[in-house]
This record gives C-alpha cells, sequence and structure tokens, in this order.
C-alpha cells in the first residue's frame, strides 16, 4: 500500500469522506491505486471490473457488455450512495493493426469506447440526484497523436472516447446551475509501470521510454493518484470538456520505446 499521507491531505480533500466514488476498472493498476488513495480519504468506493478487487466494495463484472454494466452500476449506486465521483480507467491496448478483424475491432471498441462512455452516460443520472459530481475518463496519446500501424483498433477507439468525453461534458452542461454541476474530464497519462504493463515489457523498454520524456523517470501508479483526485475535487471546479495530459513531456517527441519496443500479445 502507498503511504498517501506524503502526497494527498485529507483536509484538502475532505469533500469526499463519507461520500461514494465508483472506478470501473480498478481491480489492478493506476484504478487500484486510486481506489486505495479514495479509501484512505474516507470515501465509500465502489470498484467494478470483470476481475475481483481488493476494496471493500467490489462487483464483479464485463463492462463491455450492456446487461452486466447496466446491472452493476446499479448496484454500486445502491451499495456506496450516489458518487460525487467516476472514474474509468478501462483500456485494452491490443497489438493489432490494419490487418484487424471486424470483430476484434468491434470487442477494441467496447471496452475502450462503449464501456467507458456509456457508463458515464448511464451514473449520470444518479449523480445529478445526489447534487453533482465529476467524472474522468480514462483517454490515450494513440487516440490523437501517436498513429503506429499496430495500435489502430486500440487508437481508433480511443480517437472516439476523446469526442465522447466533450459531448458527455456538453450533455452535462446543458442541465447544470450553480448549485449542482457534473463535471467531464479525459486523463491521457503517460507509459504508466502498472504491474499489468510489467508483466508484457522489460526493464530496458521502460528505461528507453523514460529517456524520451522531457521529465526522464518512470511513472508509477502513485504518481498520477494526485493528480486525478485534484481534477475531481472541487479544487478543479471549471474543469470539463478537455482532457488533462500527464506525460511527463512524452507527448512532446515523435517516437516512443512505448510502441517501438514489443510485439508481445496483449494479454
Amino acid at each position: 500500500m502507498t503511504d498517501w499521507n506524503n502526497s494527498l491531505s485529507r483536509d484538502y480533500f475532505g469533500e469526499f469522506d463519507g461520500r461514494g466514488v465508483i472506478i470501473a476498472g480498478g481491480a489492478d493498476g493506476i484504478g487500484a491505486a486510486l481506489a486505495d488513495a479514495f479509501q484512505w480519504l474516507g470515501a465509500k468506493v465502489a470498484v467494478v471490473d470483470k476481475n475481483p478487487s481488493a476494496a471493500v466494495v467490489s462487483i464483479t463484472a464485463d463492462l463491455a457488455d450492456e446487461k452486466a454494466r447496466n446491472a452493476a452500476l446499479t448496484d454500486a449506486c445502491a451499495k456506496v450512495g450516489a458518487p460525487v465521483a467516476f472514474v474509468s480507467t478501462l483500456g485494452f491496448d491490443s497489438r493489432l493493426g490494419f490487418d484487424l478483424t471486424q470483430e476484434q475491432a468491434e470487442h477494441l471498441m467496447r471496452v475502450n469506447f462503449f464501456a467507458p462512455v456509456f457508463a458515464a452516460r448511464d451514473v449520470m443520472p444518479v449523480m445529478r440526484k445526489g447534487g453533482g459530481g465529476a467524472i474522468c475518463l480514462f483517454t490515450s496519446r494513440h487516440g490523437s497523436e501517436i498513429f503506429e500501424p499496430d495500435m489502430t483498433g486500440y487508437g481508433c477507439a480511443k480517437a472516439a472516447l476523446d469526442s465522447g468525453i466533450k459531448r458527455l461534458a456538453v450533455k452535462a452542461g446543458e442541465d447544470n446551475t450553480p448549485s449542482n454541476i457534473i463535471r467531464v474530464f479525459g486523463f491521457c497519462p503517460g507509459w504508466v509501470q502498472s504491474d499489468n504493463q510489467k508483466a508484457r515489457f522489460d526493464a530496458k523498454q521502460f528505461d528507453d521510454a523514460a529517456k524520451e520524456q522531457l521529465i526522464p523517470v518512470g511513472m508509477q501508479p502513485a504518481d498520477i493518484v494526485p493528480a486525478i483526485i485534484f481534477g475531481l475535487s472541487k479544487h478543479s471546479r471549471l474543469l470539463s470538456g478537455t482532457t488533462l495530459r500527464f506525460d511527463a513531456g512524452e507527448g512532446q517527441v515523435k517516437t516512443s520505446a512505448v510502441t517501438a519496443g514489443s510485439k508481445k500479445a496483449a494479454s
């Protein structure tokens, strides 16, 4: 477990104490770190993932499946109350190029676009009844800046997600009042060294990628969690309809060891 006392103030983020937070894709990696941090802040956290979570409220469901998603979100809201924050870290970055099948492309769309956008859409009415909140969906630079052929399906799905984030923000804004506001924003991290990524890539690839960043250090899940929580908090009350970049400056370079290094099949 991370010692969040070094990076998160319970006083500064006191608004989450006793309030509901739902994290889609929080069984491991960034999502798990985020769930741990929110629990440390006193939030009532529900993690919805196809794999079991260590969170107090763990709901096992495949959010790419519509019926399972609807049931899981209803269950999550019932257990933690109307959420003041909803986060989706969902993503599947299979190395599939232009020769991918339609079935493979549809799967990537279901995981990377349908699941986060429709989950956020369906949580919004409950969030509105509870007095508002904030929604953060994880996107990727592969949707807007990096165009390797072996990331075609994933990149196209994330590009759709970028558009979906803006449309969700506009839809939320149509019903916003000064006392009941829902904000929607994207979060675009660099190459975070989660356990899943460590299982697929070696240390040299991480080191090579870090050297190409403007800030040449490897990124861990705990490094980006405070920024996400800040974006979801009242301290970012004017943030909506845009995407936060948190990639150590990697977006300023044209090539990266992140995409050039490995051809291992995604698990």
